[in-house]
């Protein structure tokens, strides 16, 4: 009857100190990766979307031959 009460003990839900570091660990490497996640969108995305909305502007009628034109003198 000792072997059960120590094993029911043993068996509880206690949280140890170094689950909740891996845990803490998972979410500050799951922040910085969102952060390299949005940086990397911003820098690649924002000269994308400059070209899209000056040829848009322009009306194709404007001073640019074209998405490379416009990417190139711009």
């Amino acid at each position: 009857m000792a072997a059960q009460t120590a094993t029911q003990k043993t068996s509880g839900s206690d949280v140890q100190p170094h689950q909740d570091m891996a845990t803490a660990r998972d979410r500050i490497a799951g922040f910085a990766a969102g952060i390299a996640s949005g940086a990397t969108k911003l820098f690649v995305g924002h000269p994308f979307d400059t070209v899209k909305i000056r040829c848009q502007v322009e009306g194709g009628h404007g001073r640019f031959k074209g998405p490379l034109d416009c990417l190139v003198s711009t």
